[in-house]
């Protein structure tokens, strides 16, 4: 159940695996962010998926309990600047709570914004759809 201000847990398929990621994604990106997390449970490579639901104020405690269960292991997944973005928000949340992390942040790069008639032309373009976040992911391994 979404509430404001309380990172919501979309899907947690960590169970049986030995290599876990948490996978922060907001939004609109969500739906690749469960996809993904399918590519990767084929790769044998377990996930729980984590809504943010404030971007730039950090729900420290779930992601505290869910980074810790993956081993450190974080990627996040955000639809505009990666520079000064959520990660980067999440990053120092959990360096400020003493969490440790092994973590990837996809977000777009530095340049100017494009158009699409579908955001799903955008997210592939800018390396943010469900094969970024399994490549991401496999980086960390």
């Amino acid at each position: 159940q979404y509430k404001l201000g309380k990172a919501q847990v979309l899907s947690d398929q960590t169970k049986g695996f030995n290599n876990t990621v948490v996978i922060a994604a907001a939004g609109s990106l969500a739906p690749y962010a469960l996809k993904a997390q399918k590519e990767l449970a084929a790769q044998e490579i377990g996930s729980v998926v984590i809504n943010p639901s404030i971007l730039n104020n950090v729900d420290v405690d779930t992601f505290k309990k869910y980074v810790n269960q993956c081993g450190g292991n974080l990627i996040t997944l955000e639809d505009h600047r990666a520079i000064g973005g959520f990660g980067a928000c999440l990053a120092q949340a959990l360096a400020n709570a003493s969490v440790a992390v092994n973590m990837g942040s996809l977000g777009v790069d530095d340049h100017f914004g494009r158009s699409a008639y579908q955001a799903e032309q955008l997210y592939k373009t800018n390396g943010l759809d469900d094969k970024a976040v399994v490549a991401k992911a496999l980086e960390l391994f």
